[in-house]
């Protein structure tokens, strides 16, 4: 496992084991694709809803899924800058991705950056997305300083938006409520525990 998705046990295991049993409803919305998180996530009892823009990267998932017989765990090609819309008669029959479900934890790992630098969406949008899905967040900032986040603002042709870690730990502040943080092994990347203002 990468040095995030173990950290990313220790964060989730402040998470009540008792509050997901006791809701056979629950379910753990990922946007980027961790195996042993995911296997984590369903040996909990939860549907765990997979997704990520890249087609093989899905694939692999799908086929690790079926070698070890899991069926909780539903993996989707998706982009999240641009997710399934309403769909059908007015839009109606079918419901936008962020309708179909509320999740009790969304997990993004090496998701915020690509969002922010590659997709050009603004930070404030992205963590306001998140808040309005309703559920707890264990989320990954990836330090600008970090080789990845480099070689994406490299490839930017603009100045780009705001994206600074003290910047983002006070929109995750203004919508939930941060219980922990961590460091993972690489120094350049934090992990955020974090649950919804209205203590769902």
């Amino acid at each position: 496992p990468s040095a995030a998705e173990v950290t990313c046990h220790a964060l989730t295991g402040s998470m009540s084991r008792s509050r997901l049993a006791a809701n056979a409803r629950a379910r753990l919305a990922l946007s980027t694709i961790t195996p042993i998180s995911l296997l984590m996530a369903a040996e909990r009892g939860s549907a765990v809803l997979a997704l990520d823009a890249d087609h093989a990267t899905v694939e692999r998932l799908y086929r690790t899924l079926v070698q070890r017989g899991e069926s909780r765990v539903l993996p989707l090609r998706m982009n999240l800058a641009d997710p399934s819309p309403g769909l059908g008669w007015r839009g109606r029959e079918r419901a936008p991705l962020e309708q179909r479900s509320r999740p009790d934890l969304v997990l993004c790992l090496a998701v915020l950056h690509h969002l922010v630098l590659a997709e050009n969406i603004p930070l404030p949008e992205v963590v306001n997305w998140l808040a309005d899905l309703g559920g707890a967040v264990v989320i990954e900032f990836v330090d600008p300083a970090d080789p990845q986040a480099r070689l994406l603002m490299s490839q930017r042709t603009d100045g780009g938006h705001e994206y600074t870690q003290a910047y983002f730990e006070q929109l995750l502040q203004s919508r939930f409520q941060i219980q922990r943080r961590q460091a993972t092994l690489e120094s350049q990347r934090t992990l955020y525990f974090a649950t919804p203002m209205n203590g769902r």
